[in-house]
């Protein structure tokens, strides 16, 4: 996964690494490590588990707007690192955010530790300051319920906010 990462193309002794081969090596713990540089340490550090871990992942494997190859896509290295570091870490609650053309069966190597509820709606409902329909996927740990339950509906309620920013605070693009 460090090669695909570092070169955007996965392979393994020049043979190209399909979606499936890199899958599998995320599914035997051993793809990602538990530690990386720190720059206020200046040395390797584990990594912290964080109570609820917020992230958007590439979306230009699966925008209109990007090349739409999903699987095949030249981002699908650092989407399935990303999945093992949630495997890894075990948050009690993810967020993710991406297109609403994400493919949530990508997440399907997560669904036995998580429960998985996902919505479409526009970035607006949580106070960003632009119109853009974003896909917002709740994954909550099965072994340690949250405080905010398991309904997707209640976890948005929980996280949104009217906006109260100013338009020239920043700019976000449109689809």
């Amino acid at each position: 996964v460090d090669k695909a990462l570092k070169s955007g193309k996965a392979t393994s002794g020049g043979c190209p690494l399909t979606y499936t081969d890199l899958v599998a090596a995320i599914q035997t713990g051993k793809a990602v490590q538990p530690f990386a540089y720190c720059r206020r340490h200046k040395k390797l550090c584990r990594f912290q588990r964080a109570q609820c871990h917020i992230a958007g992942t590439p979306c230009v494997d699966f925008s209109k707007m990007g090349n739409e190859q999903a699987e095949d896509g030249h981002t699908i290295a650092m989407f399935l690192t990303w999945v093992g570091m949630r495997l890894m870490l075990r948050e009690p609650v993810v967020i993710h955010e991406n297109v609403p053309e994400f493919k949530v069966s990508m997440l399907a190597l997560l669904e036995p530790l998580y429960e998985i509820h996902t919505h479409v709606f526009d970035a607006t409902t949580l106070g960003w300051p632009a119109h853009r329909n974003r896909r917002y996927t709740t994954l909550t740990l099965r072994s340690s319920r949250s405080a905010m339950g398991s309904d997707a509906d209640r976890a948005l309620r929980h996280f949104a906010r009217p906006c109260c920013t100013s338009f020239d605070s920043f700019l976000v693009a449109t689809d």
